[in-house]
């Protein structure tokens, strides 16, 4: 599940969790380097991006598993509606990378992200 598949009436409750949670990971150098790569291009078809996303979150997983595991998965419980603790006792690496690329294809994650980059950017 997407930040962008919540429903209306629940929607502002999680959305309060989820800015913490973004802004911490927007904080963690590992998961900014992740974000921040310039190898998709706007002209790539989006099977091309998908896959150079895909490849990215892949190559990162093992920084992350050890800089950004608890944000990563308390922000996918939350989006799941789950407490951290359902959700963690069943997590996989798979199931990690999946929702890591979900969260890389989730248009309100990213505006929440680059959001809070922005904030960051602008503190002295």
């Amino acid at each position: 599940m997407k930040l962008s598949d919540i429903s209306d009436e629940s929607r502002f409750g999680v959305l309060d969790e989820a800015a913490a949670i973004i802004e911490r990971l927007g904080q963690n150098e590992d998961f900014k380097n992740m974000m921040f790569k310039d190898d998709i291009d706007a002209k790539l078809d989006k099977q091309s991006a998908a896959r150079l996303m895909n490849k990215r979150v892949y190559a990162n997983m093992p920084k992350l598993m050890r800089s950004a595991k608890k944000d990563i998965a308390a922000y996918l419980a939350l989006v799941e509606g789950v407490s951290e603790e359902e959700y963690s006792k069943d997590l996989t690496l798979g199931k990690l990378f999946n929702g890591v690329v979900e969260m890389m294809n989730d248009p309100v994650f990213l505006n929440f992200f680059y959001l809070s980059q922005t904030q960051c950017a602008e503190l002295p």
